[in-house]
């Protein structure tokens, strides 16, 4: 009987201990704590508390942080959930770089300089931000055409001050270098040649290219943006940068130089750019700082490329308000379950988190960024602040309806499409011979279509379109 009784309780305490091994269960607790899509500093250590207490040798190699995170991370990429996870590794620190300002002083930038403008108090409220908030090792200002003819060194305050001062076509004049035509894709070479991880560049200028009489100048665009893409691609090969454009507006006082190189007296508005190209780390740390912000009453647009290579990872949820039809949210986050449609019509909300993404918040409104289903259609719009502070939302920057009126059961396939934004288009002109009079043409930039899409080719990593997406989001109907 004593055997007996002996051989009972090491069973019991073989089931308890069996039972304690296997209530604990990970993969339910990395879930649960992701279902805000954000596993904190506090979740990720209670997880690891709770590995910690663990008897089973199996869990001792997550006493070691970084695997955890790694574990972690692996766990909701194999669930399909989309989450930020605390990473307990400190980030490493921005490594240190250069900026290196390029201001673009031919003949046809005069009209920018000409007396107090607006063009001289962003760049001046931008370098000044730039020296701030000590963004970069040094500050260099240089002036820039066929070479770079001049520059100030590791500016400082005064130096800024100066060189803002010092804005006007007599020195521009002065300064030196060829002013009376520009190369724009010799320029953008010599510019990228001395971009790298240390050195983050800024080029400005109008970047109104100007084929000269006699010249055919659609074969000229197309050498000059076929040139950009080589100086890019080649680059990237190097270098992994990404970039931003600003497109900006100016008072103008001066002469403008046509597609003929024709001159003509001009007051009014003109648009100019700013160029930031640097790795994606330099850029971010320039948007948090605001160096130039879409506040700023001269601002027009925006855009970013980065390389294809990768797809993003945007983070993203699926709402249960506002639906039409209804379903059910399923084991993972990408998963509708019990789908019903309403006379056909299907339709439910997504909220997206595209923060201090370097395209902007615009390019997320625009639905022809978007590829769907066909039979669905898509409208985008940014969250308000009040919809921010709500605890279902926190992270989130965007909502993204999806509906349709021909529902089949099919899983709905969402692509972030790597496209031109559209105000590129609405901002090109082919015809700048009669910009006095034409007031359609005056915010608009002679083949500047062909520029952006130089850039833009050489940071479309794969030959086939169709794979030089930014993301891509699948909804799963079970």
């Amino acid at each position: 009987m004593k055997n007996n009784c002996t051989s009972y309780i090491l069973v019991l305490l073989s089931v308890i201990f069996f039972i304690g091994c296997v209530s604990f269960d990970l993969q339910k607790k990395i879930k649960s704590a992701s279902l805000d899509h954000d596993v904190s500093k506090s979740e990720f250590l209670d997880i690891q508390a709770e590995l910690k207490e663990q008897k089973d040798s199996k869990y001792d190699r997550f006493k070691n942080s970084e695997v955890l995170y790694e574990y972690i991370k692996e766990s909701l990429r194999k669930q399909h959930i989309t989450a930020e996870v605390w990473n307990p590794k400190p980030l490493a620190a921005l490594k240190p770089f250069n900026v290196n300002v390029y201001l673009e002083n031919s003949v046809s930038m005069d009209g920018y300089v000409e007396g107090v403008t607006d063009f001289e108090n962003t760049i001046y409220d931008m370098l000044a931000r730039f020296k701030m908030n000590r963004l970069g090792n040094s500050l260099n200002l240089s002036y820039i055409n066929n070479k770079i003819p001049f520059t100030y060194k590791n500016a400082g305050s005064e130096d800024i001050d100066s060189f803002i001062k010092d804005l006007n076509p007599l020195t521009f004049a002065k300064k030196g270098g060829n002013r009376s035509s520009s190369d724009l894709a010799a320029v953008i070479k010599t510019v990228l040649n001395k971009t790298d991880d240390q050195n983050l560049s800024i080029l400005i200028s109008d970047f109104v290219f100007s084929p000269g009489s006699g010249t055919n100048a659609n074969l000229y665009l197309s050498r000059q943006k076929t040139n950009i893409t080589l100086s890019f691609r080649e680059k990237l090969e190097k270098t992994n940068l990404s970039m931003i454009v600003y497109r900006m507006a100016s008072d103008f006082t001066g002469m403008y130089f046509d597609l003929n190189n024709k001159p003509t007296r001009y007051n009014g508005k003109r648009p100019y750019y700013i160029w930031i190209i640097g790795t994606e780390n330099q850029l971010r740390s320039v948007l948090s700082q605001q160096v130039i912000h879409q506040s700023n009453k001269n601002f027009l647009d925006k855009t970013g490329f980065k390389s294809t290579k990768n797809p993003e990872n945007i983070p993203y949820k699926i709402l249960l308000n506002g639906r039409t039809g209804d379903f059910s949210p399923g084991v993972h986050s990408d998963e509708l379950i019990n789908v019903k449609a309403l006379n056909g019509q299907f339709g439910f909300s997504l909220a997206l988190n595209f923060k201090d993404n370097i395209r902007g918040d615009d390019y997320f409104l625009d639905p022809e960024n978007f590829k769907i289903n066909d039979g669905y259609h898509i409208i985008s719009r940014l969250l308000t602040e009040k919809e921010k502070e709500s605890p279902s939302l926190k992270g989130f920057t965007h909502l993204l309806s999806v509906k349709t009126n021909k529902f089949n059961n099919q899983n709905i396939d969402i692509i972030i499409q790597s496209k031109l934004p559209s105000w590129v288009d609405r901002s090109t002109s082919s015809d700048d011979t009669n910009i006095k009079v034409n007031k359609d043409e005056q915010l608009k930039t002679f083949g500047l279509k062909y520029l952006i899409e130089g850039v833009s080719d050489a940071f479309k990593f794969y030959p086939d379109e169709q794979q030089n997406v930014i993301s891509k989001i699948r909804i799963k109907i079970k």
